[in-house]
């Protein structure tokens, strides 16, 4: 079981949530349809992933952004920009 999580990992470049889930069902294999628990696995190696950053424009790129928009619009985008609030919260306070 340990050499199959570690070529997911090494081999394959799976994610933590997709090794986690190979793991739990390894272990609901061996606990529920062979009667015997999976044991401690030492060799095993863990997912080292790095976090992908969310792209962000400068304030210079919103500014040129928010300078093309009209009236209404405008005002909606700043207020967005400004106060950090997803666009589906804003709707809601809209109504």
């Amino acid at each position: 079981m340990e050499a199959f999580l570690n070529h997911l990992i090494v081999q394959r470049n799976v994610s933590v949530s997709t090794q986690a889930i190979a793991l739990n069902s390894i272990a609901f294999l061996y606990n529920k349809y062979l009667d015997q628990p999976l044991g401690k696995l030492t060799g095993r190696r863990y997912s080292q992933r790095q976090a992908k950053l969310p792209v962000v424009l400068t304030q210079k790129e919103m500014a040129r952004l928010v300078s093309e928009l009209e009236d209404m619009h405008k005002l909606m985008v700043a207020m967005l920009y400004g106060s950090g609030l997803r666009s589906i919260k804003f709707l809601r306070r809209r109504s």
